[in-house]
């Protein structure tokens, strides 16, 4: 099964159950309803599954709690399945609320948590929902609609957002024929101290870590990094660029704590050198290089924290790196 059928499958498994739940609350058979609740959900499935479904993967690199999965599916929901419109209006005693509102969720969902509407928690937080402001109405009975990247996220898109398309392009391995040597004491990686310089050879000690040098640990892994870039072989790096390279991704590979990930700052002259190295560094780790024009970022502020937090949630539910 591929990864968009896997998110397809998975997202049918989930809208049966919630359809389920609707129809047992609007037969108001509270026992069953009940049993329901306490069962596994098909929903849950997705997360031992491989390759996982979008869905889940949102859910556990978003760190979104039980309930609010649950309001993000009843908007995905909505979006795919045109005849819960009607099931929403039943259960909400209102032919009018043919949406997904906060009290639908209160209603049906054990273990609500109003701190789930919050703009500082994750569905608002990473703009997976918006709220539909209509005047005179409650915040709880308010429409609420899934964003139309996450729409598109979970059942399978694997596109960058088109808000960040016109900032951010897919990095271009520049021509060999301008490729020139970067010293090796001109690359430094910065994480909090774990990585205090990534040196190539002629460096003293080469690139230290908290426990030690990397240099010891080079050669028993040399062959497979060299065989990791074989499709960038026409590029011409030097040996001490190559190790300079090995030593980045010796750190980035035995991260002490892997889920954050560090900047990395190469220094010298040559961009194009070390465009090569990160370049490199990304094919190896199975990571979309981009890249942006400081002079087309918003100077806005809001707009600017807002194409930042973009990227941020881009990042986690892609593998991409800038």
């Amino acid at each position: 099964m591929t990864f968009r059928e896997n998110c397809l499958n998975y997202l049918t498994n989930a809208c049966n159950w919630l359809e389920t739940l609707l129809q047992k609350t609007v037969e108001w058979d509270y026992e069953t309803q009940a049993d329901e609740n306490e069962a596994q959900p098909p929903m849950r499935q997705g997360f031992d599954t491989q390759p996982t479904s979008a869905f889940a993967t949102l859910s556990q690199q978003l760190k979104l709690t039980e309930f609010e999965q649950n309001i993000l599916l009843l908007c995905v929901a909505w979006e795919i399945k045109p005849h819960f419109g009607q099931l929403y209006a039943k259960v909400q005693n209102d032919p009018q609320s043919t949406y997904p509102t906060f009290s639908l969720a209160l209603t049906i969902f054990p273990n609500p948590n109003w701190d789930a509407l919050s703009s500082e928690h994750s569905l608002r937080y990473w703009n997976l929902i918006e709220i539909i402001d209509f005047k005179g109405t409650s915040l709880i009975n308010c429409p609420l609609k899934v964003n139309q990247r996450i729409l598109n996220y979970v059942l399978g898109s694997t596109s960058l957002d088109g808000q960040l398309s016109s900032f951010f392009v897919p990095f271009a391995v520049p021509s060999s024929s301008t490729a020139h040597y970067l010293a090796p004491q001109y690359c430094s990686v910065k994480e909090n101290g774990l990585l205090r310089q990534a040196g190539g050879a002629g460096d003293a000690g080469g690139a230290e870590g908290e426990n030690g040098t990397f240099s010891s640990a080079l050669s028993a892994s040399s062959a497979s990094l060299n065989g990791s870039f074989s499709s960038l072989t026409e590029y011409y790096l030097a040996p001490t660029q190559t190790q300079i390279r090995d030593n980045i991704l010796y750190g980035l590979q035995n991260l002490v704590l892997p889920s954050q990930t560090p900047l990395i700052n190469l220094l010298g002259a040559n961009s194009t050198i070390k465009q090569l190295i990160a370049s490199q560094v990304c094919q190896a780790l199975g990571l979309t290089l981009f890249r942006f024009f400081i002079e087309q970022l918003p100077t806005n502020p809001t707009e600017l924290n807002h194409l930042i937090r973009l990227w941020q949630r881009e990042s986690q539910l892609l593998p991409i790196a800038l």
